[in-house]
């Protein structure tokens, strides 16, 4: 049976990455998950602002450009070029690092850190995630926050499919098939990308899954006390049947 490697993570986002989910990937998206994530946090004009796992830059870049201080960090040198160059293009100021999450090399610096689009739980077991969770709380002012979006646990397996394939825009067929592993709580996937000249790529994925319980206590345990939690980022009240997790916690 197929098996995601430990540290597929280090080599899943690339081109190939972002052509599959371009349909999460529009302007219209990065400016409304920006004003929620604006309204969520209630941050002061100004503030500092650490987007960990930023990707390709969507939330670091609309952030700057709306006068925040934005760091954005990632491991992908791929998605940190492209962040780069848009930046550049666009005259916006941001700071970009390649760093691996547990490592983030900051000391009470920022007002607000944010991790968005299910960009925690890709790390090896728990241990590692609580790594990364020290580091935030690490970067973090007293006071700062710290957002944190997730699929839920619960809508997950409630939701289950196994097996699911789509056309993506570009014609590659996209056949995915997926396990949950009950013992650590993880979802394991392998993805198939067939192109209209039969040519297959393969990807894996492995994302520990938590509920709204368990990521409460990880926080807490490194000193970030939640204060709400949200089941989409339009701020509707978190249920047992929402599709997310958008918690918001505070530094003691």
């Amino acid at each position: 049976m197929w098996s995601p490697p430990p540290l597929w993570y280090q080599s899943y986002f690339d081109k190939d990455y972002l052509e599959s989910h371009s349909q999460y990937f529009t302007q219209e998206r990065e400016v409304k998950d920006t004003d929620q994530i604006i309204s969520i946090l209630k941050l002061d004009p100004g503030s500092k602002i650490l987007d960990l796992c930023c990707g390709q830059g969507r939330h670091s870049i609309e952030l700057a450009r709306r006068g925040y201080q934005v760091t954005g960090v990632d491991l992908s040198r791929f998605l940190l070029g492209l962040a780069e160059k848009r930046a550049q293009k666009e005259g916006v100021n941001v700071r970009f690092l390649r760093c691996d999450m547990r490592e983030i090399p900051f000391q009470a610096e920022f007002d607000a850190v944010i991790n968005i689009f299910t960009s925690f739980g890709l790390l090896e077991n728990e241990t590692e995630d609580q790594k990364a969770v020290k580091a935030v709380s690490r970067a973090l002012r007293q006071g700062g926050s710290f957002l944190i979006d997730l699929v839920n646990r619960d809508w997950l397996l409630a939701n289950y499919t196994a097996k699911s394939w789509q056309y993506e825009k570009n014609g590659v067929l996209r056949l995915v098939e997926r396990r949950f592993d009950p013992p650590t709580s993880r979802n394991l996937v392998h993805i198939q990308r067939i192109s209209s000249r039969g040519k297959t790529k393969e990807k894996f994925e492995s994302v520990r899954l938590y509920s709204v319980h368990e990521l409460a206590l990880m926080l807490r345990s490194e000193g970030l006390e939640t204060k709400s939690t949200y089941g989409s980022f339009d701020g509707q009240e978190f249920k047992i049947h929402s599709a997310r997790i958008v918690a918001v916690a505070r530094k003691l």
